[in-house]
């Protein structure tokens, strides 16, 4: 009996290892907590500072402050007998005293826009250098063991934003998390294309596993942001440490962390190299492209608004949803829809997307005018990266070897470059320029560079070394011409 229900078990298990949906589920999971992390922290940085500064004020001051109260409390007593407009007064003071307290918090945190921005770039910036070094690990090793790592960096990221009581503690765990990131997103991908070969069946987890980063950036503010009203900062962040940590030990079981080491004789392809792969990096400079726009809009669209239409707060939040909402379901309606052949024509019909946002945006008359243009952006930016994954795949696959590590990280750096540079354009040219100039100059640039996704229709296949050679002779083979 008992060796039955064992082997009954270990039956399952082994079907729970074998389940391709598993690795999916498991990839979704991770990418969606990590980006509900990234984003549940900005709104709670700003309550943050403040708190912290409010705690930091002047001992002297607080012992005056009371000294004060304690002289109103005695005068209270000798006050002549109950007046309705005393009762008046003391509510509009209260009121007032309310007012003057926002406005000092809003003087503060203007001061401190730096430390804000400082957080959430520190993310993808490490990112961006991780990645130089996750992709040629993945393929030397395989995706289980790096994968894990990323989710374990995720796990205590997510601890030390719950516990940490100093903004230095939190810097640093953002810039931890960029590490983790790079580990889990480059891992999850690179695993993905492994278990699926077919082009069709790469597209729809491609489009599964993006529509998940859309839902944790659509879900991570409002999450922050209520979570930290009525739980606390440390509930809103251990919450999804548990839940990222429960992942891993799901992970453990699914792929038992191996290592897979290649022999000599199969040489990895260096991460160089494929940056030296001119369809890889057209491929890989329209995703940096498209994220400049978000990254842009991101940084700029808030304090636009305001000037513009003189939006209160409260709006300034919704001004992102569509754009979250596009990029999600374009990315989970796409994984569904088979692209075979025309990849490179969707991402091309995308790119003019994002040009045509870009474009209307400034001519908007009034908040609810910008949805469509943010709507847009979102939709064209799920058009892009859903068809460039798969591509990217294909490039490994026909032109080196089929270790996909390094072309996701390269894939991972171009999205972190976009959010690092669209911000970066923004801040300095709006010294020079408007809001609006800033945009139509990526109009110019998005409307230019669309062209050239053509080449990804036929690329050439082979290996480059031999592509050259062949160009050098003066002739190219049959075999590299055909599709």
């Amino acid at each position: 009996m008992v060796v039955n229900e064992y082997n009954l078990t270990m039956s399952v298990l082994e079907r729970f290892r074998n389940s391709k949906t598993t690795s999916v589920a498991i990839v979704s999971s991770i990418l969606l907590i990590d980006y509900l992390l990234l984003f549940a922290i900005v709104p709670v940085i700003p309550a943050f500072l403040w708190k912290h500064h409010q705690k930091s004020l002047n001992l002297s001051a607080e012992i005056n402050c009371n000294k004060s109260k304690i002289d109103q409390s005695i005068s209270a007593i000798t006050i002549t007998p109950f007046n309705h407009n005393n009762t008046i007064e003391d509510n509009g003071s209260k009121n007032l005293s309310k007012q003057s307290s926002q406005n000092m918090e809003n003087a503060y945190l203007k001061t401190q826009s730096v430390k804000i921005a400082a957080i959430i770039a520190a993310k993808p910036a490490v990112q961006v250098i991780a990645n130089l070094l996750v992709g040629p690990l993945i393929d030397r090793i395989g995706y289980s063991v790096p994968m894990f790592c990323g989710v374990i960096v995720i796990c205590t990221t997510a601890t030390t934003f719950g516990l940490g009581q100093s903004y230095a503690v939190l810097l640093v765990s953002a810039a931890i998390q960029g590490i983790g990131s790079a580990f889990a997103m480059a891992g999850g991908i690179a695993m993905l294309m492994r278990k699926y070969t077919e082009d069709e069946e790469r597209g729809k987890v491609i489009g599964l596993s993006l529509g998940a980063i859309g839902i944790g950036s659509i879900a991570g503010p409002p999450y922050g942001s209520v979570m930290n009203a009525f739980a606390g900062k440390a509930t809103t962040f251990l919450l999804l440490g548990g839940i990222i940590a429960a992942i891993g030990i799901f992970q453990v079981f699914y792929s038992r962390l191996k290592i897979e080491r290649k022999s000599e004789s199969e040489k990895v392809t260096s991460l160089w190299k494929l940056l030296a792969d001119p369809y890889i990096i057209l491929a890989a400079t329209s995703l940096m492209l498209v994220n400049i726009g978000f990254g842009i809009f991101n940084s700029g669209l808030p304090a636009w608004l305001i000037q513009r239409f003189n939006s209160p707060k409260w709006m300034l939040s919704l001004a992102f949803i569509p754009v979250c909402i596009g990029y999600a379901v374009t990315t989970n309606v796409l994984s569904f829809i088979p692209m075979r052949n025309m990849r490179w024509l969707v991402a091309l019909v995308g790119t003019y997307m994002s040009v045509a946002a870009c474009l209307s945006l400034p001519f908007s008359t009034s908040f609810a005018a910008t949805i469509g243009p943010t709507l847009i952006l979102g939709i064209g930016c799920g058009l892009i990266e859903v068809n460039i994954y798969p591509i990217l795949a294909i490039l490994v696959d026909t032109r080196h070897k089929s270790d996909y590590g390094s072309v996701y990280a390269i894939a991972d750096i171009s999205i972190c470059l976009g959010f690092i540079i669209g911000p970066l354009l923004t801040g300095s040219l709006l010294q020079l320029i408007s809001f609006s100039w800033v945009l139509w100059m990526l109009t110019i640039v998005l409307f230019l560079y669309a062209p050239f996704l053509v080449f990804l229709k036929k690329p050439i296949q082979g290996k480059p070394d031999q592509e050259t050679e062949s160009l050098l002779n003066g002739s190219v083979s049959a075999k590299n011409v055909e599709e």
